[in-house]
This record gives C-alpha cells, sequence and structure tokens, in this order.
C-alpha cells in the first residue's frame, strides 16, 4: 500500500474526512483526483502533510476548498512560527481547481510559492502581469499553460506580452475575447474587451508553441476584435512551425492557404466558420485565382493533419483543399450547408482515406446515403459513423449497416433513428 502513486475518488464517494488518517500510509503518491467531490481544506491540509512527492492534484468542482486549502499545499511552519523555505508540496507541477472555491488570491499564491507548478487552473495574463509587478525582474515562472478569458480582472494592453516575458516555456495557450455590444451599439463592459490584434503580436516570442486556440464571441451587430490577416496571420508566419494545434473561433477572414503554408506540421485543425455579416465581415472572396491555388497545391500541404474539426458554412473549395489533407484519421463536419454529395464524390476520387477511423457528418442537410456511400470501400479503416442531421432515410441507414456485415466491417453507424450497430 505504502507504493500506491495514484489515488482518484468518485464524485459520490463517502465523507472524506474519515479517510484523512489514511494519508500517511501513502508517502509515495505522486497524483490525486478529488474533482467533483466533497473534499475541503482539511483534506488538502493533511495532503500538504503528508504527500511531499505530490506531482498533480485535481480538485476542480470542490466548492469546499478555498484559498485556505491552497495555502496549505504551498506554505509551512517551524515551530517558531516562521515559514519554511520550501513549500510542502515543491513538487507539484499540476494543480487544477476550477469550479472550486479558489479565488484570485489563492492563485497567485499557488504560482508564487510552488517553483515546479508548470499547469494551474486561472492563471490567466491578466492576473500574471499582475504578479510581475511584485517580482524581480529576472523572475521567471515554469508555467506551460497561460490564457486570456473573460474573469474578474480587466484585460489592460499589454498584458499579455509582460505574462510572457516571466513565462519562457509557454506551449499552449488560450485565448477567448468577448466583446457585448447592445443593439444601440453601447459597448458593455466586459473584462476581454481591451484585447486586439495588436496585443495577440506578442505570441511571437514563443519559440515552442505548440497549442493555440482562439475563439472570438461579439454581438449581432459587434466587430470581431480579432481578425485573421491583422492578428493570426502574422503570428503563424513567425511561429506557425511549432504549432501542432490550432483552433480558431469567431476569427474573420481566415485563410486556409496562409494556415498551410504556416503551419506545415499541424496535427489538429478546429475552424469555426461564421456566417459572414455584410455590414463588418472582411473576409475574402472566392475568386478564380483563388481557386485555382487552391487546386494546385492540394498535393503538398497538411500531409501530417490527423483530426479536422469543422464548424458552419466552410467554403466548397476550402472543404475540399482539407479533406485533400492524406493523414486524416478523424474528420468532423457540423452544421455545415456547403458540404455535399457532389463534393464528397470529387474527394473520394482523389483520395483514398485510408487512416479514417472516424467521420462524423452533423447537420449536414445536404449529405445523403449516396455521399456517405464514396467512404464505404475495403480501403477506408472506418469504424465510427455520426450521421445525425443529414439527410439519410432509415433505408439508408439499413444499406450502410447491412454493406458493413457482408464486409465483415466493425463499424458503428449512427443517425436520427438511433440505430446503431
Amino acid at each position: 500500500m505504502a507504493e500506491l502513486q495514484c489515488i482518484c475518488f468518485h464524485s459520490n464517494s463517502d465523507n472524506f474526512e474519515d479517510y484523512l488518517h489514511l494519508l500517511p500510509k501513502f508517502e509515495k503518491l505522486t497524483t490525486l483526483n478529488f474533482c467533483q467531490s466533497q473534499v475541503g481544506d482539511p483534506f488538502l491540509k493533511a495532503v500538504g502533510t503528508c504527500c511531499p512527492n505530490l506531482r498533480a492534484l485535481d480538485v476542480s468542482g470542490c466548492i469546499s476548498v478555498t484559498d485556505v486549502g491552497i495555502e496549505s499545499l504551498c506554505v509551512s511552519y517551524d515551530d517558531e512560527g516562521r515559514e519554511r523555505a520550501r513549500p510542502p508540496c515543491e513538487f507539484l507541477h499540476k494543480l487544477i481547481f476550477h469550479k472550486s472555491g479558489v479565488t484570485k488570491k489563492g492563485i497567485q499564491m499557488a504560482l508564487k510559492k510552488l517553483p515546479a507548478l508548470k499547469i494551474c487552473s486561472g492563471a490567466t495574463a491578466q492576473l500574471i502581469s499582475e504578479i510581475r509587478q511584485t517580482v524581480a525582474p529576472d523572475k521567471t515562472y515554469a508555467l506551460i499553460a497561460l490564457s486570456v478569458t473573460p474573469d474578474s480582472t480587466l484585460y489592460k494592453n499589454g498584458n499579455l506580452a509582460e505574462a510572457l516575458s516571466i513565462c519562457p516555456f509557454i506551449t499552449k495557450v488560450d485565448i477567448f475575447v468577448k466583446v457585448a455590444i447592445d443593439p444601440n451599439l453601447r459597448q458593455l463592459y466586459d473584462s476581454t474587451a481591451g484585447f486586439t490584434d495588436v496585443e495577440l503580436l506578442s505570441l511571437t516570442a514563443l519559440k515552442n508553441l505548440s497549442i493555440l486556440i482562439i475563439a472570438a464571441k461579439t454581438h449581432r451587430l459587434g466587430t470581431a476584435p480579432i481578425s485573421f490577416g491583422g492578428g493570426v496571420e502574422p503570428v503563424l508566419k513567425v511561429i506557425g512551425k511549432s504549432i501542432h494545434t490550432l483552433v480558431l473561433c469567431g476569427i474573420s477572414g481566415v485563410n486556409v492557404e496562409l494556415i498551410a503554408k504556416h503551419c506545415d506540421s499541424l496535427r489538429s485543425l478546429n475552424l469555426r466558420w461564421e456566417r459572414i455579416r455584410r455590414a463588418h465581415s472582411n473576409a475574402p472572396e472566392e475568386t478564380h485565382g483563388a481557386r485555382k491555388r487552391l487546386q494546385m497545391q492540394n498535393q503538398i500541404i497538411f500531409r501530417e493533419l490527423e483530426k479536422l474539426h469543422l464548424l458552419g458554412p466552410v467554403p466548397s473549395e476550402y472543404l475540399r483543399f482539407l479533406l485533400s489533407s492524406p493523414s486524416l484519421e478523424v474528420v468532423h463536419i457540423s452544421d455545415c450547408s456547403t458540404v455535399t454529395d457532389d463534393l464528397l464524390e470529387k474527394v473520394t476520387e482523389c483520395h483514398d482515406f485510408v487512416h479514417l477511423k472516424y467521420l462524423v457528418l452533423t447537420k449536414c442537410s445536404k449529405v445523403s446515403g449516396r455521399g456517405v456511400d464514396y467512404f464505404m470501400q475495403d480501403s477506408n479503416p472506418i469504424f465510427y459513423l455520426d450521421l445525425k442531421g443529414c439527410s439519410l432515410s432509415s433505408n439508408d441507414v439499413d444499406i450502410l449497416k447491412q454493406k458493413a456485415i457482408d464486409k465483415h466491417w466493425q463499424l458503428r453507424v449512427v443517425s436520427d433513428s438511433d440505430v446503431i450497430s
């Protein structure tokens, strides 16, 4: 029992305080997962005392965990009441506590006191920028993940750059900018309203960034605070080669060609294509020249792309371009009026999809049984097919099921009628 390294409790577990006396028996514990449970500060105090080798702790959803509990992991005192130089959990590198009772004070304490911390809930650019004002100029932190999200701290110009200056090891950045504007065009308060394309350019300092997630949400009459041409593309031009996961939602003017040009090692791409709002859109038109360039480059780009998630009316030429990626294993297209049977026929004529395992086409009303059947070839290893919201009849689904049986395929089909094989 003393050799046990990982413990996970379910949300319906008994009173955790009853287990406090057992913790000293698990001195080699490295991972504790109490998410969505009833643990509170007394249990974290015991963890700080009994688990000196702890590497990862998850107390997300634990509303009884507060700043007091976090302090137990970060600070201990000698018999004379003096703070010890080394924190109780000095090796802790992952601390997750979102939707708990931990406040800004607790987050800052964890970041300041735990030197090995790489992943920490609430580690926003706004908060870390505040920390920077109180530490030595040469102080750096081990964090590898950073976010810009709406919270209680107002985003100010330069916050991201300041945060990155003391967090040089960042490999993942998650940005969610929300700007609310009422029907009278009066801008409402929002903590991320100050984040624009200029702020995004500070990401060019991150030479090892591998995961970039950017989402922007505006009122129907608002103008997107982040654009592809003014912010995203200049960043990708500098550091795109290191990025293997890219998510862009609500970004105007997305150019798939330029993503492929700058991110030749991309393995996962998630694009949410906004329906064009003519008054504010700066999305490029699909000219004959653009279509010709896409066709010419069809065979040489996105060679390593494995996962493709698309939402919204993606231009048909971009669809062909993206679906021609030879390494695709997962394709998820939703609410897309531009994917049709004819388009799928053309794509499958030039691409065998020999690696495709998951094909999800939901709310694609112009896809029928004919379009799906183009993927039903012996060379395709597909074993999961989700067709909810497409134009397939129950007979179409029955035909797919029977074909899978006849050919001894391990294929699961999910449709509106909940027919599963």
